[in-house]
């Protein structure tokens, strides 16, 4: 049992490759050994990689129906099972997985996205927020998606989903991506003073500032105060023209220069 617990880890960390190539090489292997019901098993790890949960579903039945040694197989189902929209089958196989391992935070991420899926937000709340405090390694997407998840119960809740971000910024760290999820979601509250006070800290090591300053002016905007809109502008366009040639001339930087050709007609 503890092999099939580690293949999650050993296969979510594999060399990239060739998925389809691997995916043969694995369907060699189990001709050549093919009562090895693990190799089945990382084959459908290998279809669930290359965005082939159907296939993937077929090797774990496989594996299961032929009585696989492992636990792991039953989450790894879930997750197919969950890309396919099969919630119900999802949660039956999750329960499966806990009931060998009740602790596992693997299982309790996955079952907390069958229950986001299924719309029970509560539930999904509740295991995102214990993956959240026992993880050693929590990853920013996961702060991100328990904030979501808060404003999916109540949309007027961002006291809570921006507490949840500050909850990661404490833990991670200045990330870039929870720092401007908060962002966003102070400037739809309208508190602009913490949204300009974000922006501020987010550019403050940046050597280049110029889409901040953008987005700065834009929030001036919001808040009718163009004189300082026009100032932000003008330092984005200063920061775009001090860029050597070739990242000026990029589409990204034209886009940039179009957005703000557009936020100047409106000053």
């Amino acid at each position: 049992m503890l092999q099939g617990l580690l293949l999650i880890a050993l296969l979510k960390f594999a060399p990239h490759g060739d998925l389809e190539v691997r995916i043969a090489e694995k369907t060699a292997e189990i001709r050549t050994d093919p009562k090895n019901l693990l190799l089945y098993m990382q084959r459908g790890e290998l279809h669930a990689q290359h965005d082939h949960p159907d296939s993937a579903l077929i090797d774990y039945e496989f594996a299961i129906g032929n009585g696989i040694d492992s636990s792991t197989v039953f989450v790894l189902m879930a997750e197919a099972q969950l890309a396919l929209g099969k919630l119900d089958d999802g949660q039956n196989s999750v329960k499966l997985f806990l009931k060998h391992e009740p602790d596992h935070l693997k299982g309790i991420h996955v079952r907390a996205q069958l229950y986001e899926a299924q719309g029970q937000f509560e539930n999904a709340i509740s295991d995102f927020e214990l993956v959240l405090k026992k993880a050693e390694s929590a990853r920013p997407h996961d702060y991100v998606k328990l904030s979501e998840l808060y404003l999916k119960r109540d949309s007027t809740d961002h006291n809570n989903a921006i507490d949840v971000l500050h909850r990661g910024i404490a833990k991670l760290g200045n990330i870039i991506s929870l720092q401007m999820k908060m962002y966003e979601l102070e400037k739809q509250r309208g508190n602009y003073l913490a949204a300009h006070q974000l922006l501020d800290d987010i550019m403050k090591p940046l050597s280049r500032k110029e889409r901040l300053l953008v987005e700065k002016a834009e929030l001036f905007q919001m808040e009718g105060k163009t004189v300082e809109a026009a100032e932000s502008l003008v330092n984005a366009e200063n920061a775009i023209a001090s860029l050597p040639l070739r990242f000026q001339n990029i589409g990204s930087t034209q886009k940039l220069q179009e957005r703000i050709a557009e936020l100047k007609k409106n000053l």
